[in-house]
């Protein structure tokens, strides 16, 4: 497939502008109300922490610094979190279920349907992370796709890639630059940033937008915090099939998370 920057410029609706907004809530009669930082059911993900398994992953805990290309290896899970938007979680499935699911490990797990960045919300649950725990090494993220879909004004403007919506896409951007220096503070080591398909009902020029304009801004060279930009179309091998327009298939979810574990283990990720 040709995912070039502009080789999809046209863009339309396809179906109402309602039921974009009843799918950017993210409702599912299975979603709960917020963030799950138990995960009970991956004790023996626990139990390979504790057995030495870490070490035969490839470092030890202490490692020093992942931005010097090493690998930091497998810990107990605690020090790695989700956050984002109901692309991260749906209710009953999304990319921290699927992440759980094939990496075993008791990752920390905020993320909320409906969510935005620029209100606010995103980064909260990354604050409540940070009071839960705030030695974190690994953010998964999913976040953006709401400040356009619940912005009526740069929702239609989106379906041109028109001034309010580049406007809405770069103040993500920056928002997202932002966050990054914010937990490079903190001392996390690695962001992995979902992207969005190019297959939602705005098509593909919002997208091919993002590519040209901010996504270069995400780099695994950052001597900062490494960064990694995961692109669903890629990982799908074409525009990824969704299940209403906005959301990914169950089967396309566990692509996801099968894809962020693998990033993770080929490129050190602490995992």
């Amino acid at each position: 497939m040709d995912y070039s920057v502009g080789s999809r410029r046209q863009g339309r609706l396809g179906f109402p502008l309602l039921v974009l907004l009843l799918a950017a809530c993210g409702s599912d009669s299975d979603s709960d109300s917020g963030a799950d930082t138990s995960n009970d059911d991956a004790d023996g993900a626990e139990m390979d922490a504790t057995d030495g398994s870490a070490g035969m992953d490839g470092a030890a805990s202490d490692t020093d610094s992942g931005a010097s290309g090493e690998d930091l290896g497998m810990g107990d899970g605690s020090d790695v979190i989700t956050i984002g938007d109901s692309w991260m979680n749906l209710g009953s499935v999304g990319i921290q279920q699927s992440l759980l699911e094939v990496s075993g490990q008791p990752y920390r797990t905020y993320g909320v349907p409906g969510t935005r960045l620029l209100n606010g919300e995103i980064p909260s649950q990354y604050e409540m992370a940070k009071a839960d725990n705030p030695d974190i090494k690994t953010v998964i993220v999913s976040a953006g796709g709401n400040d356009i879909l619940m912005n009526v004004a740069a929702l239609l403007d989106c379906v041109s890639v028109g001034p309010t919506c580049m406007e809405v896409i770069n103040e993500v951007g920056a928002r997202y630059l932002s966050f990054r220096e914010e937990m490079a503070a903190d001392g996390v080591e690695d962001v992995v940033v979902v992207a969005y398909t190019r297959g939602t009902l705005l098509g593909a020029a919002p997208i091919d937008y993002v590519y040209e304009s901010i996504a270069q801004d995400c780099s695994p060279d950052d001597p900062l915090v490494r960064c990694h930009l995961v692109d669903p179309d890629e990982v799908a091998g074409g525009t990824m099939e969704l299940r209403d327009g906005i959301h990914p298939t169950d089967e396309n979810y566990d692509l996801l998370g099968q894809h962020v574990h693998d990033l993770m283990i080929a490129e050190g990720i602490r995992r």
